[in-house]
């Protein structure tokens, strides 16, 4: 039996849009889930029917071995940080953590104890009197994340926390966010939009479209195996080709099925024709590149069928546009998906 259980979740607004559509999934205690899709895909209101802040249609959810369904939201048990900070502009650092502790009616001499731990585990020390209009926006959602975790919840939800903050804080955060949830093995589960956050994030990702759970697994399978056309196209950057534009490609090959992938990085290109005869090959003409950090991004073009391709930027490998070249592909690397 899994840690939270949702069974056939059904959620919709004024009887006519459905937002969740039977959502059956499991979480394992201890693990920190995603949940990845685009605006309006059902993400958020997933996280806030387990919070109890939506009420769900139909269907029932299970929280370690107890229906939580029609629990109130205060008895849930379950802590949640949103992407606004929602700090009391009036309380300096160490009172918005303790708030909650407070409401409780803990013991003082706990919860300056269980205070500082968060500040420390968040990495605030030497903040604790400082007010959230003294805190930078990141400052601001360590306290927030704080203010959470030190309530001891048995689940942490987390609604795209960063993504009102610039990229390079967003990174330290993710990496606190990730040491802070190992460390306390508290369950979490996460929303994003991001990919890459979510790969960088995740133990599992439940990739969403359209109020249906699309394909879960942990971040390899998911990048290297998507199993649709969306998935291939949301993770990954994917070339999606059909069956007549691949047989373009490589008139020779049978391929039976509608649509296939071709991630950019298994697709290599060179100077001089490829020899092996393990690797599929054909001509093709650079069309245009550009430079992203260390990955030269390629666009190839053969019979007007168009294919990107990435390669680590190496000055000995730059082709230019307009430029006939040699592109391999591996066979395994060309996956067969559904539409």
């Amino acid at each position: 039996m899994a840690y939270i259980e949702f069974r056939d979740i059904c959620k919709s607004y004024d009887g006519e849009n459905q937002v969740l559509k039977n959502i059956h999934l499991d979480v394992e205690k201890g693990e920190l889930v995603t949940l990845l899709g685009p605006s309006g895909c059902g993400k958020s209101t997933l996280l806030r029917s387990l919070a109890g802040l939506e009420q769900i249609n139909s269907g029932r959810i299970i929280l370690d071995g107890k229906d939580i369904t029609d629990v109130p939201v205060q008895k849930r048990g379950i802590g949640m940080v949103f992407q606004q900070y929602s700090l009391f502009q009036n309380m300096n650092v160490e009172e918005n953590i303790a708030f909650g502790l407070k409401i409780a009616k803990v013991d003082k001499n706990q919860i300056a104890q269980k205070v500082q731990r968060a500040i420390e585990m968040v990495d605030l020390v030497g903040k604790e009197k400082s007010y959230p209009s003294q805190l930078s926006g990141g400052q601001q959602q360590r306290v927030a994340i704080a203010r959470a975790i030190v309530m001891e919840p048995k689940v942490l939800l987390l609604d795209e926390p960063l993504s009102a903050i610039d990229a390079k804080l967003r990174r330290e955060l993710q990496e606190k966010i990730k040491r802070v949830q190992k460390e306390l093995k508290i369950t979490t589960i996460f929303v994003t939009h991001d990919q890459d956050e979510a790969m960088i994030m995740s133990d599992k990702i439940h990739l969403m479209n359209g109020g249906i759970i699309e394909q879960s697994g942990n971040p390899v399978e998911l990048y290297t195996h998507p199993v649709s056309k969306f998935a291939a196209e949301f993770i990954g950057h994917y070339n999606i080709l059909d069956n007549h534009q691949l047989k373009t490609l490589l008139p020779k090959q049978d391929f039976d099925n509608h649509y296939y992938a071709i991630r950019p990085e298994t697709i290599s290109i060179q100077n001089e024709p490829i020899q092996d005869q393990n690797v599929y090959s054909f001509e093709a003409k650079v069309s245009h590149y550009i430079s992203r950090g260390n990955v030269l991004r390629y666009t190839l073009n053969c019979h007007d069928v168009i294919l990107k391709s990435e390669t680590l930027f190496r000055s000995f490998t730059l082709f230019d546009e307009g430029q006939k070249v040699y592109v391999g592909i591996e066979p395994h690397n060309i996956l067969a998906i559904r539409e």
